[in-house]
């Protein structure tokens, strides 16, 4: 809508106007599709888990829930499909010149042979902000790391090209969630924020470690025995990210009991 508005209605080609914009909006679709349509089959999962027996009785929510919510993973391309566009069409933009992924890159290669500075110098949710900078430094790295050998060959590689969309995917869901809890804050105060905050932090200290040890064997895979490249990958891996602790168990407790406290979702 507000494309349009920003459209002269006597333009009598003002449709294809729009249809480029969202067209431009693919990737960003992609990534809400996949997450949204695993992040509420495991939510439902784990109804069926909670149902037991109980589960596929149509008299017990669970039942229609679960069997409605196993589609979205097929439906409007699969995810893997959606997977796939990530990483390729990212590729594509890059190549056309649409995009600048290599400057990020190459800032990344600097970055492992000068240091890397602080991303954040303050504030709330400052260490986790940092530690969401390093995650997208990974993800810089392994992809320049896999399209520098590859290239055209990727496509035969779709392991390597679906790592790099779950990259992509969940430091696009981390960072939304803190830019989402920094914003309650602002708006509405510390107190207010803190649940936001402390599911911020339990994803980012259970996912951290997750892709960096995908990108740990992915890298070990790429290498194909080669003991020294391997080991540059190592190093690399070692000075780029250093996954951050927090007290999870105690968090989730918090996160918990806020939710059967309102006995519903809290946002």
């Amino acid at each position: 809508d507000d494309v349009c508005a920003t459209i002269d209605p006597a333009e009598q080609d003002r449709y294809k106007y729009v249809v480029k914009f969202v067209k431009g909006l693919n990737i960003e679709a992609s990534i809400a599709k996949v997450f949204g349509s695993e992040s509420i089959f495991f939510t439902s999962d784990d109804a069926v888990q909670i149902y037991v027996g109980y589960v596929f009785i149509r008299d017990y929510p669970p039942d229609q829930f679960y069997r409605d919510n196993r589609i979205n993973r097929i439906f409007e391309g699969t995810n893997e499909i959606n997977r796939l566009l990530i990483p390729d069409t990212l590729i594509r933009r890059s190549m056309k010149g649409s995009i600048d992924l290599m400057t990020p890159i190459q800032n990344v290669l600097d970055g492992l042979k000068k240091g890397f500075s602080k991303t954040n110098g303050g504030g709330p949710l400052a260490e986790w902000i940092d530690q969401l900078e390093c995650l997208k430094r990974l993800a810089l790295y392994f992809s320049g790391v896999v399209v520098q050998k590859y290239m055209e060959k990727l496509k035969e590689r779709q392991l390597l090209a679906m790592l790099i969309a779950d990259f992509v995917i969940e430091i696009y869901a981390i960072q939304s969630g803190l830019q989402r809890a920094l914003k309650i804050a602002k708006l509405k105060g510390k107190e207010e924020s803190a649940l936001a905050e402390q599911m911020c932090v339990v994803y980012l200290c259970e996912k951290t470690p997750q892709l960096l040890a995908r990108a740990r064997q992915a890298l070990f895979n790429v290498a194909e025995g080669n003991e020294k490249e391997f080991e540059s990958y190592e190093k690399a891996l070692a000075r780029i990210i250093q996954p951050k602790l927090a007290p999870t168990e105690a968090l989730k407790e918090k996160i918990a009991a806020r939710v059967l406290e309102k006995e519903g979702y809290v946002y």
